[in-house]
């Protein structure tokens, strides 16, 4: 079952992305194209969410309680983002990303939840790491990047950990409603927060002004995007429920790692060089000694 599930979720990352891709391909603006997204993933979220539960939304103390640390986190890293791709490359933020989630997933995993350590999973840790670091190294341009860059990246790191954290206590917590109603009140939580990062670079209004005038390929294309997101939250949110923290988090880095590069390949055209081709085969070795 886990297999499949895996696999579902790094399919709904490949095709999140394309879609994504393709619907800021087809815009221009910079600040429309993110006004929109933020839009749509708001919208799109709650629709999703409230069919996944039956529109039985009735949550408790608990998890609302859960849905708004969740959503301050999620706020919080979305700020962090936005302001570190504006000092630094984007391979490096994928870095902090990426080994935040894992790193901590497993020194949570070990020092709350008691998860065993063995030196195959310390080698799997190693192996994705390797590949998620590789690619800045040989690409890396010194003349790009700033301290102020390195100091959002690592507000990244940190809080990307954190989130991991939130999401395993709450997965194990007998006293919370489905991931389905906990992932819709987080989203209701976050519409506030939202609304705050539009305002810092236009009015609300203009957005939807914005919406109306957008062609419906490209709303059509972010709505799609937003789905296989919300299909992503889902099924993680089972899937760390049911295996280790670290296993969970280094699978769905890798897995999802592979199948963006395939599809990418696939609609765009995006070669793959030999530190790339390395970058995979780490990958693959991540998720067999995870025993996956």
């Amino acid at each position: 079952m886990n297999y499949l599930l895996f696999t579902i979720s790094a399919l709904s990352a490949a095709l999140s992305t394309v879609f994504i891709k393709l619907y800021r391909k087809r815009i221009d603006d910079t600040e429309v194209k993110d006004n929109l997204y933020y839009f749509s993933m708001i919208f799109v979220a709650l629709l999703f969410f409230g069919i996944s539960s039956g529109f039985n939304l009735i949550p408790n103390l608990a998890t609302l309680i859960f849905a708004a640390i969740y959503a301050v986190i999620v706020y919080i890293s979305s700020t962090l983002n936005m302001n570190a791709i504006e000092h630094a490359e984007l391979v490096t933020v994928s870095i902090f990303s990426n080994s935040g989630t894992i790193l901590w997933s497993a020194l949570w995993g070990t020092a709350f939840f008691k998860e065993p350590l063995t030196m195959n999973r310390i080698l799997g840790l190693l192996a994705i790491l390797c590949a998620i670091i590789l690619p800045y190294l040989t690409e890396r341009k010194k003349d790009k990047g700033s301290l102020k860059g390195l100091f959002y990246c690592f507000g990244i790191f940190v809080v990307n950990g954190l989130s991991q954290l939130v999401l395993k206590i709450y997965s194990t917590n007998e006293n919370v409603k489905d991931e389905s109603i906990f992932l819709f009140y987080t989203n209701v939580i976050l519409i506030p927060f939202i609304l705050l990062i539009i305002a810092k670079k236009s009015s609300v209004k203009k957005v939807f002004k914005n919406i109306a005038s957008a062609d419906k390929t490209s709303l059509l294309f972010v709505a799609l995007g937003m789905v296989f997101s919300s299909i992503i939250s889902i099924v993680g949110m089972f899937l760390i429920s049911t295996v280790d923290l670290v296993v969970y988090s280094v699978a769905e880095k890798a897995l999802a790692t592979i199948a963006v590069a395939i599809v990418s390949f696939i609609f765009f055209k995006e070669r793959f060089t030999p530190t790339k081709i390395v970058s995979f085969l780490l990958l693959i070795l991540a998720v067999v000694l995870m025993g996956i």
